[in-house]
């Protein structure tokens, strides 16, 4: 098990006009809705560890056409850099301020609420003696989930005709009950498939702030398949949920993946 710590960030019109206002205060309503907005919708952003540089289109019209309120609005966390339409933010300064860059996007932060949350890893190897057709053949059927799920989990898979083979966009609803016996709703969504090789699911909606599950399965030749599992996940209610982490979560997961591991065994004998 790993963990780090990321910023949590919220949608863009909910941080800024959060109780009914802007989420900075000086800056007048619009002006910094006007500049985030039509940074996320136009700007080139290139996003590295330590600064985002952007290029705003000439004819952008956020904030008086150019960088210039923008960079004035942020001050020491923005700089011009080729003329009025290029500017480089500095990522530390940027978070103190409130916002954060996820992927190609700023996003400010939530208002009231700028939470640290934990993010944990569950990194699993299993290898067993298949072809790859036939161990894709099994774990890309989500019919098969509860056949290597515990019974003590209560799994069962609410989605009415599921096909028998993952594709992308797909989305599977379960019934399980993962802590203390409490029945919940799972909503994943299959947002990739890489045919014989590999295939993410992701929580829309369920127990996990975040659950990303990267499932891949390696030919190792002499009819072996190494099925590795890597999942990324932290908890709700951020920073007392991460307090059952260890004593709750964490192990019930480990014997999640250890009786999965067992029942695999069993299926995949050899």
């Amino acid at each position: 098990m790993e963990s780090a710590s990321v910023v949590v960030w919220a949608s863009l019109d909910r941080a800024l006009h959060a109780d009914g206002g802007c989420c900075l205060d000086g800056v007048e309503e619009g002006g910094m809705l006007s500049a985030t907005s039509a940074l996320c919708r136009s700007a080139r952003i290139e996003c590295g560890l330590d600064a985002i540089v952007f290029w705003l289109p000439p004819d952008w019209d956020g904030l008086g056409g150019d960088c210039l309120s923008l960079v004035g609005h942020l001050g020491d966390a923005a700089e011009l850099l080729e003329g009025p339409n290029c500017g480089r933010l500095d990522v530390r300064a940027l978070f103190d301020l409130g916002f954060i860059c996820h992927g190609a996007e700023l996003y400010p932060l939530e208002f009231k609420s700028r939470l640290i949350m934990a993010i944990h890893t569950l990194h699993t190897k299993q290898i067993i003696k298949a072809s790859r057709e036939s161990a894709w053949e099994f774990f890309s059927n989500p019919r098969n989930l509860s056949r290597i799920t515990p019974p003590s989990m209560g799994f069962e898979i609410k989605t009415a005709d599921l096909p028998a083979r993952v594709y992308a966009g797909m989305m599977i609803a379960y019934r399980v009950r993962p802590v203390l016996n409490i029945p919940m709703t799972w909503l994943t969504e299959i947002t990739l498939v890489e045919e014989g090789k590999r295939f993410i699911d992701e929580q829309r909606i369920g127990p996990y702030a975040v659950w990303h599950h990267e499932h891949d399965f390696h030919d190792l030749g002499d009819g072996r398949i190494e099925i590795e599992d890597r999942i990324t996940y932290a908890l709700p209610f951020a920073p007392l949920g991460d307090l059952a982490h260890g004593f709750l979560v964490r192990p019930q997961l480990q014997r999640i993946f250890a009786f999965r591991e067992r029942a695999v065994r069993e299926l995949f004998p050899g």
